[in-house]
């Protein structure tokens, strides 16, 4: 339909398909209706700026992703090297730590050996011998009178 209507006399005209209209002739001016009479204006203008970050040229992008690779594959193989040293020197310290362990499990095997040598009682009366001490003649035993037995704190006869 077109944007403004003409009615001529006794003629009928379809407005959007609404009503019929017979009368003489008039030209009606389309107007919108009243919610989109004013158009709403923003308080304030908007203003576009540049961007403060410089867009980088194709030439440059290419440059900047050919150099981006290596640093990161050489990253990645220093944090791969790092941690392959600190596994090993681990190794190594725990090797230095479980080789003293057996030394002095073999170390206290012996002081254990010497001590129990030692406690014998052979060589308690070679060294008593030795000293010049000499084994009891007579070795009296203390005698506690059936079903009785000594209070705390006196001797026995």
């Amino acid at each position: 339909m077109p944007a403004t209507a003409v009615r001529e006399e006794n003629t009928t005209v379809e407005f959007g398909e609404r009503r019929r209209v017979r009368g003489p002739i008039e030209v009606l001016p389309e107007t919108p209706p009243s919610s989109e009479q004013r158009r709403y204006e923003p308080r304030f203008r908007v203003v576009t700026r540049k961007p403060l970050v410089k867009q980088l040229s194709p030439a440059a992008r290419s440059i900047q992703r050919s150099v981006a690779l290596p640093v990161m594959i050489a990253a990645f193989l220093m944090v791969y090297v790092l941690f392959w040293t600190l596994n090993m020197r681990g190794a190594y310290y725990r090797d230095q730590l479980s080789r003293q362990i057996r030394m002095t499990r073999i170390e206290q095997a012996e002081l254990e050996a010497d001590k129990r040598r030692q406690q014998a009682p052979g060589t308690i009366f070679q060294r008593a011998a030795a000293f010049g001490m000499r084994p009891p003649e007579h070795t009296e035993f203390a005698q506690v009178p059936a079903g009785r037995a000594p209070e705390k704190g006196t001797a026995i006869r």
